[in-house]
C-alpha cells in the first residue's frame, strides 16, 4: 500500500450526524420563533423528520463515492484529472448506482403516505410502492413519471460530484505543475491525499476544506427532493378527490431569498395549469421537478385545496 493511500486510511472518521435530534427542533433551528400558519407547520416537521435518515444515507454514499473517486486520483492522478466529464448511471459500478436507490426508497415511500392522506383512500398500495422502487412498472402515469424524474436526477448527482472532485484534483495538479519548481507526481499524489476530504466533519464543518461530499450537500439534495416529491404525490391525490383549485401556502420570514416565495403565499390556480413564480419561471406548484432548479432548492412551501374566501 503506498503512503498516500495510507494517509487516507488514517484519518479519522467525522463523528456521524446526531439523528436524535427531534423534527420539532430541527423545525425551529431552521425557522425560528416565527409563528406559522399549522399547515405549512406540519409539512415542515414532515419533511424534516423524514429528511434526517435520507440525509445520514446520502452522506454515507456520498463519503463512499468520493473516497473511491480518490483513489482513483492517488493511483493516477493525470490520467484522472484528464477525463472530461462523469459518465451516467448506466454500467457503472455499485456504488454508483446506489444514491438512485436510496432516493428511490425514501422519495417514494414518502410520496405514497402522501398521496393517500390527500386522496382519503389508498391510491398508491404497498405493492405498487415495491415496484416503483425496484423499477419495475406502474399503473399510475405521476408516480411512473415521479421514479423515472429520481433516477434521471440520481445519475446527476453522481456526475456532479465527480466532477467536482475531477476540478479540484485539476486545481492541484495546475498549482503543482506551474511552481517555479514543479512538484513531482508523487509530491501531487501526497497533495491529493492530504488535502482532499471525501466528506467533512458535520460537527464541525471547515468552510476552507476541500472536499469530495459535504453534509450541508446532503441536507439540500434530501430536503428538496422530498419537497418536490410530496408535492407532486399532493396533487396526485387532489386528482383523486376532484380538488380543481390549488392554493400556494409559505413562509413569510424572509428567508426565501431572492426567489421571494412569500410572495407566492395564499396565490390560487387551476390544478394543471401553471402559476408563475416571482422569478418568472412557471411551476405546477410548490416543488415542482419540471422547475429550474432555483426554483425548487431547499423549497420550503407546500400546497393545499383553495380556501373559501
Amino acid at each position: 500500500m503506498s503512503s498516500a493511500m495510507r494517509m487516507m486510511k488514517s484519518r479519522p472518521r467525522p463523528s456521524p450526524r446526531q439523528s436524535r435530534v427531534t423534527a420539532a427542533t430541527r423545525t425551529r433551528e431552521a425557522h425560528g420563533k416565527a409563528r406559522l400558519p399549522a399547515t405549512i407547520l406540519d409539512h415542515t416537521r414532515q419533511i424534516e423528520h423524514a429528511m434526517t435518515p435520507m440525509a445520514a444515507a446520502l452522506a454515507a454514499w456520498g463519503k463512499r463515492l468520493a473516497a473511491s473517486e480518490l483513489r482513483r486520483a492517488v493511483a493516477d492522478p493525470h490520467r484522472y484529472a484528464g477525463v472530461k466529464k462523469a459518465a451516467d448511471l448506466s454500467g457503472l459500478s455499485a456504488i454508483d448506482r446506489e444514491i438512485a436507490t436510496i432516493l428511490l426508497r425514501f422519495g417514494m415511500t414518502r410520496a405514497a403516505d402522501v398521496a393517500n392522506r390527500a386522496a382519503g383512500q389508498v391510491i398508491f398500495p404497498g405493492s405498487m410502492l415495491r415496484d416503483a422502487i425496484a423499477g419495475k412498472p406502474v399503473k399510475i402515469k405521476v408516480f411512473e413519471e415521479m421514479r423515472d424524474g429520481i433516477v434521471s436526477r440520481a445519475s446527476d448527482i453522481t456526475a456532479q460530484t465527480k466532477d467536482h472532485i475531477r476540478e479540484q484534483v485539476r486545481g492541484i495538479i495546475t498549482d503543482s505543475t506551474q511552481r517555479e519548481k514543479p512538484l513531482t507526481t508523487g509530491d501531487i499524489i501526497r497533495r491529493i491525499a492530504t488535502e482532499i476530504d471525501p466528506i467533512d466533519d458535520p460537527e464541525s464543518p471547515d468552510a476552507g476544506r476541500k472536499v469530495g461530499f459535504s453534509w450541508a450537500r446532503a441536507e439540500l439534495i434530501a430536503r428538496t427532493e422530498l419537497t418536490q416529491v410530496e408535492n407532486t404525490a399532493r396533487v396526485a391525490g387532489f386528482d383523486t378527490t376532484g380538488v380543481e383549485t390549488l392554493e400556494w401556502v409559505a413562509y413569510s420570514d424572509g428567508r426565501s431569498g431572492d426567489r421571494h416565495h412569500e410572495r407566492m403565499d395564499g396565490k390560487t390556480w387551476r390544478r394543471g395549469d401553471r402559476i408563475k413564480t416571482p422569478l418568472g419561471n412557471r411551476l405546477l406548484y410548490p416543488g415542482d421537478p419540471t422547475a429550474p432548479i432555483e426554483d425548487v432548492a431547499q423549497c420550503r412551501c407546500t400546497v393545499i385545496p383553495a380556501r373559501r374566501r
